[in-house]
């Protein structure tokens, strides 16, 4: 591959050089992610280069919509069940017509270096070669190298971490657990991630908690009910492997309630009269409580990582190399920024 530096300090690009080196040919241990998990344990062939990699990718959507372009008009779903664009070419073209608003920034180097390293496409997308590069990504991913399994070995992947929320009943990691894929110990493991059912503030909040204490067999009407609810879903995500588990808060607050407080919040927001206030209270407040059910189980490994919802920013110089990540559902074959001045947060597995 070319030299990945795009370095101008000879000193910054010889340390990128030589963090890449070590790193290139490592296995990828991928601690948080949005992989769906069916994915993996169905296996089917992508549908398409556009669902592949613009449709669930929102760093691309949301460039586009900053130019006036809908997420709509480029296969996103609507919220409100109305219908989008759904001829994978169109959108495809749509990108290539726009790809000029790429130049310089991340999408663009780690989508250019996956069609080069992960499809063999040297063509540059432009208006006038879309339909080029087009067919020829969708001719490698109808070749079984390019299903999701075989990807994943061939990336060199040791263990990925899919996200699922207490409301998910995590039947297709008890597919792949089936086919030795994942479980306890496994190479493709859940992640818990409770923030449908402690932040007030979201739409469906009171329907996630309703559907948690379903699937706990627990009566959520009171608090009580809720805490033994997200007890036993937390229970069911580690005897499925789960080891960690993800929070994002818009911020990092926390807050010490006593039950009789904190009881009516809980009762206040099934009533959807909680006010913003009252909201952040009641994710401040959790976060403790989810630290005090660790402590009350120490002897299991369980890792909780608070995710603050404000900024991600890729700082200084670097390199490019590709793995595999997760957008909104599908499997996107990008590129990851290691940089010399690094800013990002690593959440490691827990052993």
């Amino acid at each position: 591959m070319p030299d990945p530096v795009f370095a101008t300090d000879p000193r910054q690009a010889a340390v990128a050089r030589e963090l890449y080196a070590a790193a290139r040919d490592l296995p990828l241990i991928s601690p948080h992610g949005h992989v769906d998990p069916g994915l993996l344990a169905d296996d089917e062939p992508f549908p398409d280069p556009a669902r592949l990699l613009v449709v669930p990718d929102h760093y691309v959507t949301r460039m586009l919509l900053s130019q006036g372009i809908p997420p709509d008009r480029l296969g996103v779903p609507r919220r409100d069940g109305g219908t989008g664009e759904t001829d994978g070419r169109a959108i495809w073209r749509l990108l290539a017509v726009n790809w000029h608003l790429f130049r310089g920034t991340p999408s663009r180097l780690w989508l250019e270096q996956t069609f080069r390293t992960v499809f063999g496409v040297e063509t540059p997308l432009r208006p006038e070669t879309a339909d080029e590069v087009y067919d020829a990504i969708a001719a490698r991913l109808a070749e079984p190298a390019f299903r999701p399994r075989a990807l994943f070995e061939r990336f060199g992947i040791e263990v990925l971490a899919t996200t699922e929320f207490p409301t998910d009943d995590l039947g297709q990691h008890a597919k792949l657990a089936a086919d030795g894929w994942g479980g306890p110990g496994g190479r493709v493991i859940s992640t818990f991630r409770p923030d449908n059912v402690v932040d007030l503030e979201r739409e469906d909040w009171a329907e996630a908690v309703a559907r948690m204490g379903e699937l706990a067999g627990t009566d959520t009407g009171t608090y009580r009910g809720y805490l033994d609810a997200l007890r036993a879903r937390r229970q069911a995500f580690i005897e499925a492997g789960t080891t960690s588990s993800d929070h994002g808060h818009p911020t990092a607050r926390t807050a010490e309630l006593s039950a009789a407080e904190a009881a009516a919040l809980y009762d206040r927001g099934l009533h959807g009269e909680a006010t913003a206030a009252e909201a952040e209270t009641f994710r401040a407040h959790m976060l403790l409580e989810f630290a005090r059910s660790d402590l009350a189980h120490s002897d299991r490994i369980f890792l909780d990582v608070v995710n603050v919802v404000v900024l991600v920013a890729f700082v200084g110089s670097g390199t490019i190399f590709p793995i595999v990540l997760a957008a909104g559902g599908m499997v996107a074959l990008v590129s990851t920024l290691v940089a010399s001045g690094l800013a990002a947060a690593i959440k490691p597995r827990s052993r």
